[in-house]
């Protein structure tokens, strides 16, 4: 059986190897494979895979981003940096508010729903709901060779509920935004 990690294309081998410690990590703290995606599809978007990102203004370290207020709280900028401590501090993150992750698993949701869930739960950005789908898009970019059934179907697109209201809001917000430019004269 292939490992997630084998599977993940348009990454360079240091990108792989980190994908492969997200893996190896959520796999022995008992998650299933749609969680592995989910979880190197958010860390992707959050580092690019690079274990010594910063964001934030250098409040934002690693992998997943681990703010030093937030997720990272406690932790020193090598441990953040350190690709498997901050592996495991998202995991604990799962385990504190993964519920409706775990509950979409069960249910037997797409990848792509499991991704932007992630990153509406545990990685918790501004935009949260837009970014996740925007997220759970790359599904097929990152991981091409994955079966339809981890993809959503025209019936199963659960992740487009979290975010068109929102993108709906975006584009109503443009309109009237470009109609006042206009007429603004």
């Amino acid at each position: 059986m292939s490992t997630v990690a084998s599977m993940l294309a348009n990454v360079n081998s240091s990108q792989r190897a980190m994908a492969e410690i997200i893996e190896r990590e959520f796999t022995a703290a008992g998650y299933d494979q749609k969680m592995v995606v989910a979880a190197i599809l958010n860390a992707i978007a959050e580092s690019g895979l690079n274990p010594k990102a910063a964001g934030d203004g250098g409040q934002s370290i690693g992998l997943f981003q681990l703010y030093s207020k937030g997720a990272g709280a406690g932790m020193s900028v090598a441990d953040r940096q350190d690709p498997t401590k901050n592996t495991r501090r998202i995991i604990e993150e799962v385990r504190r508010y993964g519920k409706p992750l775990l509950d979409a698993i069960a249910a037997g949701k797409s990848s792509a729903d499991i991704t932007t869930l992630f990153c509406i739960y545990i990685e918790r950005p501004k935009d949260a709901q837009i970014k996740g789908a925007g997220r759970a898009a790359t599904l097929s970019k990152y991981f091409p060779t994955l079966g339809q059934q981890w993809l959503p179907g025209p019936a199963q697109t659960g992740y487009a509920r979290y975010a068109l209201p929102a993108a709906g809001s975006v584009a109503i917000l443009a309109v009237v935004g470009a109609l006042w430019w206009r007429f603004r004269r």
